[in-house]
């Protein structure tokens, strides 16, 4: 170790630590003090401290700033003395000390020296002096010199404080040594009273011995441009050096090998010797390099090689012959499987198909063995005899049908056991649902052995035919179109499959009859239903006995019925009290149900009074009654 006095101001030391011996793979850390403003490692690094992991000589210069300032009066303490300047000294005014342009003072108050300046105080104490300043519209004028005495080839760090006592124009401010400007200009903040610092490094020349230092404004406008400046600060950058040696030995390898497992009997033979210089501690006292174990225990040994230590556990068990039961030999449903356990805590497995898992999962028929052992040679040997039989095949059919009111039976056949998805346990059941619905059934035999089948069965709903007739009353030889409804496929009475369309021309009055059909899967559920045609003579005068005015195009109005030639026509509607409702002498025109006012009359049953006169015939009555309904 040492250090380097590189001046009558630098008086200091630099300790990295002292020279040490580590075991591999460990580190330490070297640390310079804190203080320093610079660091170069002869592993350059520049950080205060670094870490070492390999040996070696490891080297530190470091470089701290004097805390002797060489600037004389840099705080003004001593008023207007030891410095230079271009500018002028207050000479007073109407606004104060520094009433004009390139002018300064040395105050305690930048107020005192100019009504129009902020209140501000000195940057150290707010007490002191400071150095105030209404800037000259001249420009590189100096504001502030002082020349001092430097050391050749040395680093020194220059610094200023400085701020606005007026907030317009600010001033630029530039640092020189030797009329070289060292940093860039600075702008100083428009705020007042907000002290800036300037700092900056500067190294002498090889033979330099004096620096003219300097602070300039190049604000040359006239309005504003005032400022204040306060401890000036140059010193010199000591920079010491030390060393250290780091050093390494090798930690001993020792290893006694994996935890181990021995048969009850046995002995295993621990050697943890590494080298000839290291020695040895067993967790039992022992300082041999050997050691034998021969029962249950954790084992430990500590070696050394001076300072550096390593050392190594091993746990010993020692077991018993493994327990092993396959179980008895067995019957296996086809499909099913057999877990085969032969665990042991800590063994190792061996099966017929070599296999090493503690269990074995069995699905056909063999014989079946497995060999259990810790640590090879303590063997345990069991085997089973396994017989797959066949399962029982219960059968129902996949898709049923059934009509609508019917039922089916489900019979899977004959088994000793059955469990039904709707709960029953029968060996059938009778199955009757609203809606298509899906049953199943598991069937044991006498083995035990399961299997399940199912059936959907859907439920055919009943057709529910209806026919639809323009009209229940036609003439002889006119076209007459049926229409049916309410199911899949329809056979009409005449045997025909129409399909839901008859167009028929009657010859007489008949009763027509559509069957309708609905079927799914071969099954086919049907019902049928008819309807009366009046058919008639259209020559021939004919009175309904009822008719319905709802509207809907069929038998809406009443009235005779008929081809003829007629001399005199009469029609009257009475209600069963006798009261006239509807009267015409126009055979064209038929009653609407409505009264003679146009008032919609109720269902009831009215008497109908015609009187007519046909040609070469005498004038005859008719009358009759009709069912008026609603």
């Amino acid at each position: 170790m040492g250090n380097n006095l590189f001046s009558q101001w630098c008086n200091d030391t630099l300790t990295i630590g002292h020279d040490t011996t580590l075991c591999a793979g460990q580190s330490v850390v070297l640390h310079a003090d804190q203080a320093y403003i610079s660091y170069l490692w002869n592993t350059n690094s520049t950080a205060s401290s670094i870490t070492v992991t390999t040996p070696g000589i490891y080297s530190c210069a470091a470089k701290i700033v004097d805390s002797a300032n060489i600037v004389i009066n840099g705080d003004f303490d001593y008023g207007n003395l030891l410095f230079t300047s271009n500018y002028v000294y207050g000479t007073g005014g109407s606004y104060g000390l520094l009433s004009n342009d390139g002018q300064y003072a040395i105050s305690t108050n930048a107020s005192l020296t100019h009504v129009n300046f902020s209140p501000c105080t000195d940057h150290t104490t707010g007490t002191g002096n400071f150095m105030i300043v209404n800037g000259s519209a001249v420009a590189n004028q100096s504001v502030w010199c002082q020349t001092v005495a430097v050391v050749p080839a040395t680093d020194y760090i220059f610094s200023a404080w400085f701020t606005s006592v007026h907030s317009s124009n600010p001033a630029i401010l530039n640092f020189s040594i030797n009329n070289t400007s060292i940093g860039s200009n600075v702008n100083v903040s428009s705020t007042t009273c907000l002290w800036q610092n300037f700092f900056q490094t500067w190294t002498s020349g090889p033979t330099q011995i004096s620096a003219n230092i300097c602070i300039k404004n190049q604000n040359v406008n006239p309005s504003g441009n005032d400022f204040a400046i306060d401890d000036i600060y140059f010193a010199q950058v000591c920079e010491f050096h030390d060393t250290v040696t780091v050093l390494y030995n090798d930690y001993p390898n020792v290893d006694l090998g994996n935890d181990t497992l021995i048969c009850e009997g046995d002995t295993v033979h621990l050697d943890a010797s590494a080298d000839s210089i290291s020695t040895y501690l067993w967790n039992n006292s022992s300082v041999s390099p050997f050691h034998d174990a021969f029962s249950t225990d954790t084992l430990w040994v500590e070696v050394a090689n001076g300072n550096c230590k390593n050392s190594d556990t091993i746990v010993v068990e020692t077991a018993a012959f493994p327990v092993v039961d396959l179980g008895s030999d067995t019957l296996l449903c086809s499909g099913s499987s057999l877990i085969l356990d032969a665990e042991n805590l800590g063994a190792s497995y061996l099966w017929q198909d070599n296999s090493t898992n503690a269990q074995l999962v069995v699905t056909s028929s063999g014989t079946y063995w497995v060999d259990v052992f810790y640590n090879i040679q303590c063997v345990t040997t069991d085997s089973i005899d396994v017989l797959v039989g066949n399962n029982p095949t219960p059968f129902l059919e996949p898709d049923q049908a059934f009509c609508e009111g019917d039922s089916v039976k489900l019979d899977p056949g004959i088994w000793n056991q059955y469990a039904w998805s709707n709960g029953s346990s029968m060996p059938f059941i009778w199955v009757k649902p609203s809606i298509s619905t899906q049953y199943g059934v598991v069937v044991w035999d006498a083995a035990g052995c399961f299997d399940s089948t199912s059936t959907d069965v859907t439920m055919i709903p009943m057709p529910q035919p209806a026919i639809m007739s323009n009209t229940d009353t036609i003439c002889f030889g006119s076209y007459l179109f049926l229409n049916a409804t309410g199911g899949q496929n329809y056979i009409w009475n005449n045997g025909a499959n129409l399909g839901d369309t008859w167009q028929v021309v009657p010859s007489q009055p008949d009763i027509y009859t559509v069957t309708a059909t609905n079927s799914y899967n071969n099954v086919e559920c049907s019902a049928d239903t008819s309807i009366f045609i009046f058919a008639y003579d259209c020559n021939t005068l004919f009175m309904p006995t009822a008719f319905s005015p709802n509207g809907d195009g069929i038998n809406d109005d009443f009235g005779p019925v008929g081809l003829f030639n007629l001399e005199i026509y009469e029609f009257y509607i009475y209600s069963r009290w006798g009261q006239l409702v509807f009267s015409t002498l126009d055979v064209s025109k038929h009653w609407d149900g409505k009264d003679i006012n146009g008032n919609f009359l109720n269902s009831d049953v009215f008497t109908y009074v015609i009187r007519l006169k046909e040609p070469l015939m005498d004038q005859y009555e008719i009358v009759g009654t009709v069912q008026l309904i609603r």
